[in-house]
C-alpha cells in the first residue's frame, strides 16, 4: 500500500502508511478504498489548514507600504509571460527577483495577488468551481471497487493546482500553486493533516479489532 503527498518536492507520510497497512489487516475494505477514503481526509484537513493561515491583507496596500520603504513589489514570471504589451526595459532585477516601472504590469500583478486569497485552501477542494477533471472519478462505487485515474484542480489564469491520482494500491497527491511549499513549512500543514488522518485510521482501527475480536470473547457463556 502505498501513499504519497508531494508539495513543490516535499513529501513524507511514513506514519499514515504504517497506519493504513495496519487498519488493512482488521477490515473488509479493499486497499483502494482505504486509500481514496485516506485521501479524501487528507485533502480536506489540508483545505482546513491553509485556509486557517491564509493571507488577510491588502496587495495594493502593502504595495504602498513598500513603495514608501523604498522596497518595491516583486513582479512573479507569471505576471509577466500573461502580459503581452509591456516595454522590457521595465524591468529590473534584483538577483531573483523581478520589479518593475510600468503602472500596468504592477497593477495585474497586484489584481492577482488580491485574487489568490485562499488560493492554497482551494487548491485541494477538488469540488469548488475551480475544479477540472482528466481521468476517471476517485470515488469508491456500490462493488467496493474504486475507478483509477487522475483528477486535477486546474485555474484558468494560474494553470495546475493540485493532483490527485490513484493506481491499483497507490494514491498520490501533489500540489503546484505558488508559495504552497512556503507556507507549508511555516505552519506544518501537511504535516498535521497526515497525522491527523493517522490518529483517525488507529481509532477506525481499534473498532474493526473490536468487532472481529467479539465473535471469539462472547458478552456470556450459556
Amino acid at each position: 500500500m502505498g501513499f504519497s503527498i508531494s508539495i513543490l518536492g516535499r513529501s513524507g507520510v511514513n506514519k499514515l502508511n504504517a497506519a493504513l497497512t495496519e487498519y488493512a489487516k482488521w477490515t473488509k475494505q479493499s486497499t483502494d478504498v482505504i486509500l481514496v477514503e485516506a485521501a479524501r481526509g487528507v485533502r480536506s484537513a489540508m483545505d482546513a489548514g491553509f485556509k486557517r493561515h491564509r493571507w488577510t491583507g491588502d496587495a495594493y496596500a502593502e504595495a504602498a507600504k513598500r513603495r514608501r520603504n523604498h522596497s518595491g513589489t516583486h513582479i512573479r514570471p507569471a505576471t509577466i509571460s500573461r502580459y503581452g504589451s509591456f516595454d522590457s526595459s521595465s524591468i529590473t532585477y534584483r538577483g531573483k527577483w523581478a520589479f518593475t516601472s510600468d503602472p500596468s504590469l504592477l497593477d495585474l500583478e497586484l489584481q492577482r495577488r488580491n485574487r489568490g486569497k485562499g488560493l492554497l485552501a482551494i487548491s485541494w477542494r477538488l469540488t469548488s468551481w475551480r475544479y477540472s477533471k482528466v481521468g476517471l472519478k476517485l470515488v469508491p462505487n456500490r462493488t467496493t471497487k474504486v475507478k483509477m485515474g487522475t483528477v486535477r484542480n486546474i485555474s484558468g489564469e494560474l494553470g495546475e493546482l493540485a493532483e490527485v491520482k490513484q493506481a491499483p494500491g497507490y494514491v498520490r497527491l501533489r500540489g503546484f500553486t505558488p508559495a504552497m511549499g512556503d507556507v507549508d513549512r511555516r505552519y506544518g500543514i501537511v504535516d498535521a493533516a497526515t497525522k491527523g488522518t493517522a490518529e483517525k485510521i488507529k481509532w477506525r482501527t481499534l473498532n474493526a479489532m473490536k468487532a472481529k475480536n467479539a465473535h471469539n470473547f462472547p458478552k456470556k457463556i450459556t
